[in-house]
């Protein structure tokens, strides 16, 4: 699983992923970590990134740059009328009314929607991604400015879906700097100890954001924010602009802003400067070429005068400071740091700002550049299961206060009340309950318009349907669930109503609710957090009191408590039904086009990979002709002709100009063609080379050879003890050997020292090669031969040619043993590579049958190659056999010493016990069933017995029993074996890979593999009411792969009612008691403590759960003895107001 953290920037975008060492900020094609938010059209292809760069003067109306600003924007909006004047690109309204950007792309016109523009420069973002992790990237984490409204924060999740990423969480800014500062603190206070204050300013190119965060140990809340959303390192670099154009109108006349592409080469040198001027405080020069009709511009800038131009901005730095200590409740001394990010903090008037605000030096230890997408990396890693992460807890805020207004029946009018407060804890859940007797909308909004970066203060609109009144004609109750997830986006998440059942008449009356005519009533709970659906616990002081409160008729109010009740009503229970909910979002993709976007980014991915496929293949062409065309000068002149080298050089010549001219534009194919037509030319002589180069070293290796032979015959000729073990008529076969060895390689030698370089050789080197290497064989098991005297040394042979020869002989291409047939019709077996132009008369490849190899024992006569094998493990395994049968050997366990022919050895370690000790340890672990534990007695062991060895201890019949056995337990470690369902069979059966079908060979009953039921096709899998809690747990538990399957196998709607039975219970638990008789949950919504249970008609006491007497039930109540004692009405609420005890912590 990939862990990816993108800073979705204005400027420039920067990409972090986790690795076993850590957060590591990844570099793109061009080595840079920094890679520009920019994306730019052409004729063929999209360029993103640093080449879209590149582009912005040359193709300024299709480079586009500087888009996030319009997330979530109408094409109306005043924000983006004002800018849309200062763009090289054209912005346009599209049928929805959001601002699209217009460009010219494939050679015809193409408007493309905001979402779509950063989905274009997030897929960039997660090929670099890939790169880097060299795996598929999906889920990651994206930073957004901590201001941003629901609408742009759902823009740019669009955006997210587009690129085909899973975006867990879009986190603010200023939250993931602070995570990325606190985690790897060491000493941060304890829980209960007061926590650390810091304070975060990130300046970047578009927007400053301010926020105090408080840290303990292992956690983060976010106490305040603050931000000016256009102030920025933009605006700065507008002062320079605007400066420079005023003085280059004045000294060279030229009209600068009436032409976009000065303008823009005017802002590249401007940000230039302003960088350039935070390092030097001295007049510096700026000089543009050939800027404006071939006119030359030049001037100067210093900081003091740069500080001057710029006062009004700078003077914006200390408001969100102030105002953020200000909604804190915090005192400048309360501040442990002030950490600073962004690039614009670089500039020394602005450090000196916030450095003089707050009293002390501000802090850059974390990276200005790369804290952001390292604390979203940092969070990814947190949600991810794939990556074990310090525990963190993190806790958010609401920027803006969200209200909710809805149509009161009771009030005849609209009615609103505020839902989540300015500040207020996020991600966060509430529950509202209203009555109603029709369905109802719910319009929520930011209660503050004139706070907002943003001209509609709306957010959306939920209709709550199939409302319906009680039987009585009642208002019903619906309970609606609103929240801030963890992406800053409000909703309403779910909507229930509650059916209240009435029992029989008979059943004892209870008192009557004074409100049970009451048109309407809202009452707010806060939900206790839930950490599987936020992915993130929630902060311990995040803990708010409870919240009540009750919107009623006018007057009712006015009632005394203890009026008495005017009249009786059934015990009822009561039961919830979900209702849908139907969500109107502003600006919102719908899902049809959402789709429709995505197939079209996959299109335009799949041309840019085409274009850079065939700009690959062109480009290969032009290296080759460049290459070749120097090397037929140099390096490869003496081994082609005249002639051909003029023909070649002249083939490319005439490549290389087809390629700037009818060749500029072909398909990839032609590319291809061409390339293989000048390499058809150019290989043989790049090989003729290349044999000139390895031949002499290759020829010298077989003369050394040769050599060491010839000493070796003549110290046996000499008589020389060290070779007394050889026999005669071995030594005349090697002499001849090397004789002819000798005589080939001097004859090829002669022939090709005549032959001219520039055609063919007469001897390739891997014929050369091939003649030495088997020799060398053979030398190398005369020296095992020699290090072994007087030992079995055939073992050691075979080891070494079955695991070590290839790796010996620097062989690399399979080999394989063949029968060679020779003239004398014998058949020999001969070890060569496959597919090779060598004669296998030969195992080096010789012309003739008798240049075979320089040593004989490299050719053995056998009949055939299986025997050959067979004879020689055989012979080994006797050798071996009887080398152990006569020693004797001491048995650890029964302490004595025994000839080998009574004791038995472990293959793997070598420990030897007597068979009788090992025979009685045998049988009991297979009678107890353990098969697995034949291992070795020896303590810390595993070496295991042989099949052979356990049944030439045992007997047949226990040895019966342990195959069984031991088959029995393969089978069950086999993921692709299941067993047939029915009791009487349960045969083992394989089952096919992606088919869920298994048919029993003994009694041919067809069954689904995953449920074990008869075969049902394409039909999802039914379950049974028993395991439907092992589903819910198992789904919940799983990850996004196996949720996946699970709906596959079960269906989607039976895992869902496996949840919400689940939430129902949950529900029960937490708001109903169980009968102390029968245990039927009990909810009491209101009226006296007096309970009667629905099941058994049983009463009871609803404050101690006591069971009350049948024939005066009351008496409990009224008893002085009773610790209910005069609390039959305790906590019911009567007419608005609570009588209750007090109410604990």
């Amino acid at each position: 699983m990939s862990v990816v953290g993108i800073d979705l920037g204005f400027q420039s975008c920067y990409v972090a992923v986790a690795r076993a060492g850590g957060i590591e900020t990844v570099a793109n094609e061009y080595s840079d970590r920094s890679t520009p938010s920019c994306i730019a059209f052409g004729p063929k292809n999209r360029s993103i990134g640093a080449a879209a760069k590149s582009q912005v003067i040359s193709n300024a109306k299709n480079a586009v740059q500087g888009f996030k600003r319009f997330h979530g924007r109408a094409f109306s909006d005043p924000f983006v009328q004002a800018e849309k004047d200062n763009l090289a690109y054209e912005l346009v309204q599209l049928p929805t009314g959001s601002a699209g950007i217009k460009v010219m792309y494939l050679e015809e016109e193409r408007n493309f929607t905001i979402e779509q523009v950063t989905g274009m420069l997030l897929t960039k973002l997660k090929e670099t991604a890939e790169n880097a992790l060299k795996k598929p990237v999906v889920d990651c984490v994206v930073s957004v400015p901590c201001f941003y409204t629901d609408a742009e924060r759902r823009s740019v999740m669009d955006a997210t879906q587009i690129a085909g990423l899973n975006c867990l969480r879009l986190i603010n800014e200023t939250t993931s700097v602070a995570l990325a500062y606190g985690i790897y603190k060491q000493d941060l206070p304890a829980l209960e100890e007061k926590p650390r204050n810091v304070v975060f300013v990130d300046m970047g190119h578009s927007a400053y954001q301010v926020s105090v965060c408080a840290f303990n140990k292992g956690k983060l809340k976010v106490l305040a924010t603050a931000f000016d959303t256009t102030l920025g390192g933009r605006k700065f670099d507008e002062m320079l602009v605007n400066y420079f154009c005023e003085e280059f109108g004045k000294k060279y006349k030229l009209d600068i802003k009436s032409k976009i592409r000065p303008l823009l080469r005017l802002f590249q040198e401007c940000e230039k400067l302003k960088k350039l001027m935070s390092a030097n405080a001295s007049d510096l020069p700026m000089n543009i070429e050939c800027f404006m009709n071939d006119i030359d511009v030049s001037g100067t800038m210093n900081r003091g005068k740069f500080l001057e131009m710029c006062d009004g901005l700078l003077a914006r730095v200390e408001p969100p400071l102030r105002s953020v200590l200000e909604q804190a409740k915090l005192k400048k001394e309360d501040i442990y740091a002030v950490e600073i990010v962004g690039g614009t903090t670089r500039i020394p008037a602005v450090k000196e700002r916030i450095s003089k605000f707050f009293g002390k030096e501000v802090s850059t230890t974390l990276n200005a550049d790369e804290a952001v997408t390292r604390g979203c990396a940092l969070q990814c890693a947190i949600l991810s299961p794939a990556f074990k992460v310090r525990e963190f807890s993190i806790t958010d805020l609401v920027p803006y206060p969200i209200s909710l207004r809805w149509n009161s029946p009771a009030e005849e009018g609209l009615s609103n009340c505020e839902v989540f407060p300015k500040n207020h804890a996020a991600p966060f859940s509430k529950v509202l309950s209203f009555f109603r007797r029709e369905p109802f909308t719910l319009e929520a909004y930011y209660t503050t318009p004139k706070e907002l970066p943003y001209p509609d203060p709306a957010i959306a609109q939920f209709l709550v349907q199939k409302v319906t009144p009680q039987t009585d004609g009642s208002s019903s109750k619906v309970k609606v669930k609103v929240r801030v997830n963890i992406h800053g986006i409000f909703s309403v998440s779910s909507a229930s109503l509650v059916e209240v059942h009435k029992s029989d008449e008979n059943e004892e009356p209870m008192e009557t609710d004074q409100h049970a005519k009451e048109e309407e009533k809202m009452q707010v709970d806060q939900e206790e957090q839930q950490k599987n659906e936020e992915q993130q616990p929630v902060q311990a002081d995040s803990k708010a009191e409870s919240e009540e409160m009750e919107t009623s008729q006018a007057g009712s109010k006015d009632k005394k408590m203890d009026q008495p009740p005017q009249a009786k009503k059934a015990k009822v229970k009561t039961s919830t039904v979900d209702l849908p909910i139907e969500n109107r979002l502003l600006w919102q993709i719908g899902k049809d086009m959402l789709n429709l976007f995505i197939e079209n980014e996959g299109k335009m991915i799949m041309q840019d990979k085409l274009e850079k496929e065939r700009n690959d293949a062109k480009n290969a062409v032009e290296e080759y002709v460049y290459d070749m065309r120097d090397k037929l000068c140099g390096l490869y002149e003496k081994f082609v002709s005249e002639d051909d080298r003029s023909s070649f050089t002249l083939k490319l010549e005439d490549t290389e100009n087809w390629l700037y001219e009818d060749g500029e534009d072909q398909p990839k194919q032609v590319y291809i063609d061409k390339l293989t037509e000048l390499k058809s030319l150019g290989l043989p002589i790049q090989a003729r080379f290349q044999e000139s180069e390895e031949r002499p070293k290759a020829f010298e290796d077989l003369g050394k050879q040769i050599q060491q032979y010839m000493k070796v015959i003549h110290a046996f000729k000499a008589k020389d003890e060290q070779y007394d073990h050889l026999d005669a008529a071995d030594m005349v076969k090697v002499e001849k050997s090397v004789s002819e060895a000798m005589e080939w390689m001097n004859n090829k030698l002669n022939l090709q020292n005549k032959r001219s370089l520039t055609l063919d050789p007469v001897i390739k080197t891997k014929d050369i090669q091939a003649k030495t290497k088997l020799t060398a064989l053979c030398k190398h098991l005369d020296n095992l031969w020699e290090e072994n005297r007087g030992c079995v040394v055939l073992f050691a042979w075979m080891q070494f040619l079955k695991e070590e020869t290839l790796a010996y002989l620097n062989i690399t291409s399979p080999y394989e043993l063949k029968m060679c047939h020779q003239e004398d019709g014998q058949s020999r077996t001969s070890l060569f590579p496959l597919n090779s132009e060598l004669d296998c008369c030969g195992a080096a490849g010789a012309a003739t049958a008798q240049e075979e190899i320089l040593d004989e024992r490299a050719v053995q006569d056998v009949e055939s190659l299986s025997s050959l094998i067979r004879e020689i493990l055989d012979f080994d395994q006797a050798q071996q056999k009887k080398c152990f049968n006569s020693k004797m050997f001491f048995c650890s366990i029964c302490f004595s010493e025994k000839l080998g022919s009574e004791c038995m050895y472990f293959m793997e370690c070598r420990h030897i016990y007597c068979k009788s000790c090992l025979k009685d340890y045998f049988e009991i672990q297979i009678r107890d069933g353990q098969v697995h534990c034949l291992s070795c007695p020896e303590p810390k062991c595993s070496s295991v017995a042989t099949p052979g060895q356990v049944k030439e201890l045992v007997g047949e019949e226990l040895f019966a029993r342990y195959d069984r056995l031991l088959l029995q337990s393969s089978l069950d470690l086999m993921t692709d074996v299941v067993y047939c369902p029915r009791p009487c069979c349960q045969t083992p059966v394989m089952q096919e890979p992606g088919c869920t079908m298994g048919i029993c060979s003994r009694c041919n009953y067809a069954f689904c593999t995953l449920c074990k039921m008869t075969y049902h096709g394409v039909s999802l899998c039914k379950i049974t009411a028993e395991k439907l809690m092992d589903l819910r747990n198992e789904y919940q538990e799983a990850d996004e792969a196996t949720k996946i399957f699970l709906e596959q196998r079960y269906g989607k709607r039976v895992i869902q009612k496996a949840l919400e039975e689940m939430e129902s219970r949950e529900w029960l638990e937490k708001n109903s008691k169980a009968c102390p008789c029968c245990g039927t949950p009990i909810e009491k919504l209101d009226g006296c403590n007096k309970m009667t249970c629905t099941g058994c008609s049983q009463h009871f006491c609803w404050l101690c759960m006591g069971s009350l007497s049948r024939v005066n039930p009351y008496k409990h109540f009224n008893d002085t003895s009773s610790p209910c004692f005069n609390r039959l009405f305790q906590a019911v609420n009567v007419d608005g107001d609570f009588w209750a005890a007090e109410d604990e912590d």
